[in-house]
């Protein structure tokens, strides 16, 4: 189980930080875990997990979850 922290989820994703959390917020992304005082992580398996739910577009966005 590999912990990653926001700024390697966004690298990951290709989402800025600030959607990340817009999206924890709606509860349309995996959530953080405390991992010390003022440190949040997030599980690679879930973010993988989360990344095979989204839809592959190719040139058509009308799909395309609202972000």
């Amino acid at each position: 189980m590999k912990m990653l922290s926001k700024k390697q989820v966004s690298e990951l994703t290709g989402l800025s930080r600030s959607t990340i959390d817009r999206l924890r917020a709606r509860g349309l992304f995996p959530q953080a875990r405390k991992a010390s005082p003022g440190r949040v992580v997030f599980l690679e398996d879930e973010i993988e997990a989360w990344r095979l739910t989204l839809p592959h577009v190719v040139g058509d966005t009308t799909h395309a979850p609202e972000l």
